[in-house]
């Protein structure tokens, strides 16, 4: 059984000491309930071993920009990893992460990802040193 708190503050990318709320989307993704939470060995491992952010996003989270694409933005405020993180995109199939390819761009740290607006999914962006 893992801590919710601390499972929120690795998939969210809080800092320790800072308080949590329970997200709704989170809460959906890892398939927890309120409270405690049953996860998987693997799947704490995951968020664990990526030592780094981890954004949970959906459908509606996606923002249409002046170029007709839609786009995710992760300000370096947000993901606190400098400026040169590498991104890794997962869209969600079924109850797994998939990897999928899409256009990043990294402005001093600033994590911008554009899709083209018929293919907006459900997923998570993991951010790393």
């Amino acid at each position: 059984m893992a801590d919710i708190n601390k499972v929120l503050r690795l998939v969210n990318g809080v800092p320790r000491g800072v308080s949590t709320k329970t997200n709704s989307m989170v809460v959906n993704s890892l398939k927890v309930g309120i409270g405690e939470a049953e996860l998987t060995e693997d799947l704490v491992n995951k968020i664990s071993s990526i030592n780094g952010f981890i954004k949970v996003f959906a459908e509606v989270d996606w923002v249409l920009n002046i170029d007709n694409d839609y786009e995710l933005l992760i300000l370096q405020s947000e993901h606190l990893l400098g400026t040169t993180p590498s991104v890794i995109v997962e869209e969600l199939e079924g109850s797994d992460y998939v990897q999928v390819e899409t256009v990043v761009k990294n402005n001093s740290g600033d994590i911008r990802i554009l899709i083209n607006s018929d293919l907006r999914f459900v997923g998570r962006v993991l951010v790393k040193y």
